[in-house]
């Protein structure tokens, strides 16, 4: 199977790229705020992170991995943009 591939990465390897980055912006707010839902990136982060390793160690679950990391992202995205649009910001970090 051809596998698409993002400056040499496949997509597996950037969905754990990605999950890595959020996980480590979850981790490093909440040691600069002691918030705890300062770790909701760290969550969404380890569920990419799964869902790539998933697709790289078992390609014939590919496809379902892959819509896995796309709903997780999608649901993260849309909590992150109506809290910004519609929530309250409490800190001046946030």
């Amino acid at each position: 199977m051809q596998r698409y591939t993002i400056s040499g990465f496949t997509i597996p390897q950037v969905t754990i790229l990605a999950g890595v980055l959020m996980a480590t912006l979850g981790l490093g707010f909440y040691g600069f705020t002691d918030y705890l839902t300062a770790l909701f990136p760290t969550l969404f982060g380890i569920i990419l992170m799964m869902a790539g390793a998933v697709s790289v160690s078992r390609p014939e679950l590919n496809a379902l991995a892959m819509h896995f990391a796309v709903l997780a992202s999608l649901v993260a995205a849309i909590l992150g943009l109506a809290t910004a649009l519609f929530g309250t910001w409490t800190t001046t970090t946030s």
